[in-house]
């Protein structure tokens, strides 16, 4: 009987190197030395066709894959520049110099398995900078997020989306619907101390509005309207000019609306201290079952800047169907 001794040493010596090896997986393993950092991206927009005066609003999720904890910073938070970008030279992701969002921001641990939302405000600096590009229509620009673990690691890029354009021209006049004014633009109803705005404010109403029943009408824009601000101070002097128009506030009543043949629609627009008055135009494309509500400002001829006219651009339509889509636009004049 013959033994091959060579070859099984040789087999368990083997053996023995991939236990080893194992072994010493297991340990650095067990110390976090094989952990991985891994992230996935996925990019949506609210709109991905949109009118060259509209501004969609952009949603990147990231999602912690690996086996690690994960630091993400804000989109806009500072040096956010360092680890977020955009790969499309017609695209710029704004910075905290465009001004900070009020809502806590900054630095989220996202454990192994976690997710992360935030809304990047992603811009197209051509825009800024040729104001024809508005009454052009701009070829279709495609753009993808990217994040990266740390400042010196290769981006990890998100999903590529489309944004289409189409101009404000290409309505046509016969989709061109009438309306009532809604006019609460008074002290009674001070809707730019309850608006959201551009900084993400809590809002006690939303800066556009779609309103179908008499009850939301009622709640939505009565708990905005002016109260008696100091009860003491106006039973003592009830002749204050405030007291006297406060008084007047709480016994105002809106405007009565017939909401089973009316929608109600509001787009909250501010101007510049030239502005006159606001402009407002709605289309309905059947078609594509959709109503357009345009505002406009209207503006002197005064060279000016800072913060001037503005509006809630309140108006009755006839009765949006149920499965119409309401995109609101702001068109320069």
């Amino acid at each position: 009987m013959s033994v091959f001794t060579g070859d099984l040493t040789d087999v368990l010596m083997n053996m023995k190197k991939v236990l080893l090896i194992l072994l010493i997986l297991g340990i650095t393993r067990g110390h976090g030395y094989c952990d991985t950092a891994a992230v996935q991206l996925q990019l949506t927009a609210d709109k991905t066709e949109i009118f060259t005066t509209e501004f969609p609003t952009y949603t990147v999720k990231i999602t912690n894959m690996g086996t690690t904890d994960l630091s993400v910073l804000n989109t806009d938070y500072t040096d956010a520049d360092k680890v977020w970008s955009v790969d499309n030279p017609r695209v710029a992701l704004a910075q905290p110099s465009y001004g900070p969002r009020l809502t806590p921001q900054g630095i989220h641990i996202l454990k192994p398995g976690e997710a992360y939302e935030d809304q990047p405000r992603i811009f197209f600096p051509e825009r800024i900078s040729d104001r024809s590009w508005e009454a052009s229509k701009p070829e279709p620009i495609t753009l993808r997020v990217g994040f990266k673990i740390n400042p010196d690691a290769q981006p990890v890029w998100s999903n590529p989306i489309t944004i289409s354009f189409k101009t404000y021209e290409a309505l046509s006049a016969q989709q061109k619907v009438g309306f009532e004014e809604i006019n609460l633009d008074n002290y009674c109803y001070p809707f730019s101390f309850h608006v959201k705005t551009s900084f993400n404010q809590p809002p006690t109403i939303e800066n556009q509005l779609i309103i179908n029943d008499e009850k939301t009408y009622q709640d939505q824009l009565t708990k905005i309207r002016r109260d008696v601000a100091d009860h003491d101070v106006c039973q003592k002097s009830p002749a204050d000019k405030i007291c006297e128009l406060e008084q007047e506030c709480v016994k105002k009543e809106l405007p009565p609306i017939d909401f089973s043949q009316k929608t109600i629609l509001g787009q909250f627009t501010q101007g510049h201290c030239g502005t006159t008055g606001f402009k407002k135009e709605v289309f309905q494309d059947d078609k594509t079952k959709t109503v357009t509500y345009f505002v406009s400002a209207i503006n002197t001829i005064l060279a000016c800047s800072g913060p001037g006219g503005e509006s809630m651009n309140l108006i009755a339509v006839p009765k949006i169907p149920a499965d119409y889509k309401v995109v609101f636009s702001y068109k320069f004049p």
